[in-house]
């Protein structure tokens, strides 16, 4: 993204003492990383940081005071994780509501509720955001996924795919959802060359681990899954050689720029 001309912003809502998250957000080569520490505090405060409207606020100021530049800001949230202490009644939650819409694999416990209702706000927060930017910038591109697939412990019997899965959206003025109704798998991997693809210009180049989502790449992977067009395995299941080799090419690939960054 820096070769094509953006800024590279990097805003967490925790703090960066949270597993070298700034060292190693830096050291991947963004110009700036900003957290907690720098924003507006508030009585929500946890040990994870601020509620994410606080952060999005944050975004949101910066960006109105860099307008007109080319950026590209990643945004990791915190409010949708224990320890689950945002007053999510008194900003608009309604528990009275949400019980009577839980299906059976849901029990209806204070517990449930108070973590359902985090993950009500963090949704609402983040549509707000979205809505206040895109009229401040109709040209921007939102890119709305998870860093790790579902967590949550109150659904009791759920699928394979739906407990490995994590939801993308890829939102704009100039996106056509056509682009996207391809059920093949896709590796989070690919959200960045993606992006390269959607931003830059014709002559363009780039250069990813992994080509991006437009392609006729027909597989996905992590540490315990794998997949192909026929569906989802388990890592015990034997994947044919051709695909054994590319992930551990790719695997060995990645552990390499982590550790060495751009250096030759």
């Amino acid at each position: 993204m820096k070769g094509l001309g953006y800024k590279t912003v990097f805003w967490y809502g925790g703090f960066s003492t949270w597993q070298n998250i700034k060292d190693f957000v830096l050291a991947q080569g963004f110009d700036e990383f900003h957290d907690a520490s720098e924003m507006k505090s508030s009585d929500e405060e946890n040990a994870w940081g601020v509620p994410d409207q606080v952060l999005f606020d944050a975004v949101e100021h910066y960006m109105k005071a860099h307008q007109g530049e080319k950026i590209v800001n990643v945004i990791l949230t915190t409010s949708n994780h224990p320890p689950y202490s945002i007053p999510v009644d008194d900003l608009g939650y309604d528990r009275e509501k949400v019980i009577p819409l839980l299906p059976d694999s849901i029990k209806g416990s204070d517990k449930n509720l108070t973590e359902l209702g985090h993950i009500w706000y963090a949704d609402q927060t983040m549509g707000h955001f979205v809505e206040h930017m895109e009229t401040a910038d109709p040209s921007a591109l939102f890119v709305i996924t998870g860093d790790h697939s579902e967590r949550f412990t109150f659904a009791r019997d759920v699928s394979l795919r739906e407990k490995s899965a994590i939801p993308l959206i890829i939102y704009g003025s100039h996106i056509d959802s056509t682009w996207f109704t391809s059920t093949k798998p896709v590796l989070s991997i690919q959200l960045i060359p993606t992006l390269a693809e959607l931003v830059g210009r014709q002559g363009d180049q780039y250069t990813s681990i992994i080509p991006s989502i437009f392609s006729n790449y027909q597989y996905a992977f992590n540490h315990n899954l794998w997949s192909d067009q026929n569906g989802i395995y388990s890592h015990t299941t034997p994947m044919p050689q051709d695909l054994q080799q590319l992930v551990d090419y790719s695997r060995e690939l990645a552990v390499w720029r982590v550790k060495h960054g751009n250096s030759k």
